[in-house]
């Protein structure tokens, strides 16, 4: 693989990371307990009333490295949404992640075959800012990483963060959570 392409390739990626943060920069960051989260029930994206239901995935951990596989370990929430809302989400995936093959399939077509077969996973890297666009656009809740106790959350619009921060400080069984290492408290 030439030295251009692959430059261009980690560009892309480069790309797709700041896109990510420029569309999420002004979000809401929240800390919840997993296990006694309780979602609103309007739309997170244009606050509407809620009449189905889309179930995130938080980023998944890796809980164990054995010899021949690893473990993942993940959060899957189920977040009320208008239907309205909701095709068009599934919409933009459907098109972003087209687009992304498109894009990818040109790049494999136009350039030289890489020189080590095993170069040819770089060519996904400029697929990448589509799906960011195309995931991030229309969402109004974002599931991070997480582990038994604490998720990380991102809301888009103050007045469904100040709902979901209603329904779940009635609800939380402390107001601190440990830090990792016995360095602290986290306070809501």
């Amino acid at each position: 693989m030439s030295g251009t392409l692959m430059a261009s390739a980690v560009a892309a990626l480069a790309l797709g990371v700041l896109l990510k943060w420029y569309l999420m920069r002004g979000w809401a960051r929240y800390y919840a307990n997993p296990k006694s989260v309780i979602f609103p029930r309007v739309c997170p994206v244009c606050l509407g009333p809620a009449d189905t239901v889309v179930e995130e995935d938080s980023a998944s951990r890796t809980t164990a490295n054995y010899v021949v596989w690893r473990e993942y370990q993940w959060w899957t929430a189920k977040i009320p949404h208008c239907s309205a809302c909701q095709r068009k989400q599934v919409r933009d995936l459907i098109v972003g992640l087209a687009l992304g093959a498109a894009c990818g399939l040109t790049i494999f077509i136009l350039t030289p075959a890489p020189d080590p077969p095993g170069e040819i996973v770089f060519y996904a890297f400029f697929a990448y800012p589509f799906y960011v666009i195309a995931d991030y656009a229309r969402k109004g809740i974002s599931l991070g990483r997480g582990n038994s106790q604490v998720l990380n959350m991102r809301i888009r619009h103050a007045g469904y963060y100040d709902q979901f921060l209603t329904l779940n400080s009635q609800h939380a069984t402390a107001a601190d959570v440990p830090l990792a290492g016995n360095k602290g408290v986290w306070r809501h």
